[in-house]
C-alpha cells in the first residue's frame, strides 16, 4: 500500500495517494502497517517533515529490516541533503560501519 501510494504521488495522482494514506491509517489501527511505509508515502506527497518523523519512528520501533536500508534506499534520495535525515542515517548505520 505504501509503495503504491508513493507511486501515485510521484505520478501526480494525489487523490489516489491520499486514499492510500487513508487506508494505511485505517490499517494502522489494527497494527498492520509500518512507519517506514508512512515515510515513503509522505515523501511521495512532498511532505519531507512527516517523512523524516516516520523514519524516526521506524528507528524507535526497531524495524531493522527496513530502516537499515536508510543509506541506500533510492526512494529516500530526496532527503539526503536534510541534516535531520543525515543525523538519523548515521544513528542507524554509523559512518565507520562498512
Amino acid at each position: 500500500m505504501a509503495h503504491l501510494g508513493h507511486a501515485y504521488a510521484l505520478k501526480g495522482e494525489r487523490e489516489k495517494a491520499l486514499q492510500s494514506l487513508k487506508q494505511m491509517k485505517e490499517l494502522q489501527q489494527h497494527g498492520t502497517t509500518w512507519a517506514y511505509g508512512f515515510a515513503l508515502l509522505y515523501l511521495g506527497l512532498g511532505n519531507k517533515d512527516e517523512a523524516i518523523n516516520w523514519l524516526m519512528q521506524s528507528y524507535r520501533d526497531k524495524d531493522v529490516m527496513r530502516i537499515s536500508k536508510i543509506k541506500v534506499d533510492p526512494l529516500l534520495d530526496s532527503l539526503r541533503d536534510d541534516p535531520r535525515f543525515e543525523r538519523l542515517a548515521n544513528q542507524v548505520v554509523p559512518p565507520d560501519v562498512k
